[in-house]
């Protein structure tokens, strides 16, 4: 029996190893997602193996899927065979000796391993509890995503010099201050959930400085932020999926047992991340609604035909609507038509563009749509509701008479015919 195969029959001692208790059926809180009481995380036995599978959250996998989704070990490559391997074979007391892998592997798994090291050095201090209070982030959260803070920089450097090369530390671009001081850390996975990098942010308890909001590492060979989709290994597992701004409104949704959510971070929207996109059957744009928000929806709706986008009323983002109304109210909110999407664009766009071409385009709109298009297009253009809504019905009047006049003449017409068809006869 290989190494893959003894590990995989350990995965009631790994789950012990993470705190998840199993009860006598088997059953266990989920790690994955907020399960508080329901104990939706299983533990069956097949083919000899063993794997796992929530009721709740719908995931399910083998000791290898719940290490890469709790830890970030990774599941492909040589960083398969040089990390996660070893790695568990060692915490599971067995011997694994890894086959001789190049150098350019080598250097690959180091870098892994390097970022790795950094997640687990991130401490969930009173300043990270804190904030995860302020933002109802549960703890299992702040886990699973590897969000935390480095409480000494100095020594993790020494640490890092210590266990790392100065060509790996050169080539993962990871000693960084601006990022790493007095910042609350997330850390970025790549497709397969290993960990690439980190976004940093200064948290609340932080006096207001020069410094900026958010900082992110810098470009290594696993991390770009140029094509880079926060939680993309959950959300590629999907057909459907969710585009949000931040990394706070993709936590807020999956706590709340939505997994396919991805954010952009705050970064341009690139061709890279249209391609990934891409791969969707079906995309709902949920950015927030400021100007920079709606560029980057004007930019996929454009470029993605199977892309729609919801507008989150008053302002808010994500994170606050569903914190105040609730996830199904979320998932409720009507996606807008094309109509819809113009006018609520130029409000950003054209602000004093004349409402009058929209009026006649909402006239030849279904009635249903009617008072929904006005209260769009009069917050858009400042311009009274009831006003609009006067010159919506001066245009309807005015075809229906049109219709109308069309329909006498005709009948004129008819009737004229019959007479003349008539006196024809008689003649």
């Amino acid at each position: 029996m290989d190494i893959t195969d003894q590990l995989m029959l350990r995965l009631p001692e790994y789950l012990n190893s993470q705190g998840i208790h199993l009860d006598s059926n088997g059953f266990a809180l989920c790690p994955l997602h907020d399960d508080k009481k329901s104990k939706s995380f299983h533990l069956i036995t097949s083919s000899g193996s063993k794997i796992w599978h929530c009721f709740g959250c719908g995931q399910s996998g083998s000791i290898f899927t719940l290490a890469n989704q709790l830890e970030g070990l990774p599941m492909k490559g040589a960083e398969f065979h040089e990390i996660t391997l070893p790695t568990l074979a060692k915490r599971m007391g067995l011997k694994y000796v890894p086959k001789a892998i190049s150098q350019a592997d080598s250097n690959k798994g180091q870098l892994r391993e390097l970022f790795n090291f950094i997640r687990k050095e991130l401490v969930i201090d009173e300043r990270v509890q804190k904030f995860a209070e302020n933002r109802a982030l549960p703890e299992n959260i702040l886990k699973r995503f590897g969000i935390g803070r480095v409480t000494d920089y100095v020594q993790l450097k020494r640490k890092l010099s210590r266990n790392f090369g100065d060509d790996i530390l050169k080539k993962a671009a990871v000693l960084h201050d601006e990022l790493f001081v007095d910042r609350i850390l997330f850390t970025l996975f790549d497709d397969f959930g290993s960990p690439i990098g980190f976004a940093g942010r200064i948290d609340v308890d932080t006096p207001e400085t020069p410094r900026a909001k958010y900082v992110n590492s810098i470009t290594n060979p696993f991390y770009d932020k140029s094509k880079h989709l926060y939680n993309m290994h959950f959300a590629k597992k999907f057909d459907d999926v969710f585009v949000v701004e931040g990394q706070i409104d993709t936590l807020r949704l999956v706590i709340s047992g939505m997994q396919n959510v991805v954010a952009v971070g705050g970064s341009a929207l690139t061709d890279d991340h249209i391609r990934q996109l891409a791969k969707f059957k079906k995309i709902t744009l949920a950015l927030d609604g400021d100007a920079a928000g709606l560029t980057k929806m004007d930019k996929i709706r454009e470029r993605l035909k199977n892309s729609t986008c919801i507008l989150i009323p008053d302002g808010m983002d994500p994170d606050s609507y569903v914190r105040n109304y609730g996830v199904d109210s979320f998932k409720r909110l009507d996606e807008l038509d094309d109509l819809s999407w113009q006018i609520v664009r130029d409000e950003y766009y054209q602000p004093a563009k004349s409402a009058e071409g929209y009026v006649q385009k909402i006239a030849d709109s279904s009635p249903i749509y009617h008072t929904d298009y006005l209260r769009r297009l009069a917050k858009a253009s400042g311009v009274e509701y009831f006003r609009l809504k006067d010159g919506l019905n001066a245009i309807l009047n005015e075809r229906a008479w049109d219709k109308f006049n069309t329909i006498m003449k005709s009948k004129d017409k008819i009737g004229s015919l019959s007479v003349q068809v008539s006196l024809n006869k008689q003649e």
